[in-house]
């Protein structure tokens, strides 16, 4: 990934980014959030022993007890219908899920593929920056 890249994620911690033909594996410090994954497994699962988080949601709070900052990847946005990428708006608008706020200085970054960008939501685009991988 292009330095270029790098800078606009470690210094943009406001605003959710979505970024055209980047990998997810190769954002630093990802946390990787297929876009497919069914809503049960997206917020915090009440069960019998009270709230069970999903792991993406832990491996943010290890990172952060660990001083290292977070950038939370849903990947291939472009890839679900647009009905279906609004799951993902109050990540986005609130950086939590289910009252839970992310660590302070987590980022947000969508991919999709390259020329893929009208694909994705109108509500989802107008709460990101869009660059170019």
């Amino acid at each position: 990934m292009e330095e270029k890249i790098k800078q606009v994620i470690e210094n943009n911690r406001k605003w959710p980014i979505i970024i055209e033909n980047v990998k997810p594996q190769d954002i630093d410090n990802a946390i990787i959030i297929d876009s497919k994954i069914p809503n049960k497994d997206l917020g915090i699962i009440p069960n019998e022993n009270g709230n069970k988080m999903p792991t993406w949601i832990l491996e943010m709070i290890l990172n952060d007890k660990k001083n290292v900052v977070s950038t939370l990847v849903i990947s291939d946005i472009d890839q679900i219908d647009m009905t279906e990428q609004e799951k993902f708006i109050g990540i986005l608008k609130f950086k939590g899920i289910n009252g839970y706020s992310f660590p302070a200085g987590t980022s947000i970054v969508l991919t999709c593929a390259d020329g893929n960008f009208d694909l994705v939501s109108p509500k989802i685009k107008g709460l990101c920056i869009k660059i170019k991988g």
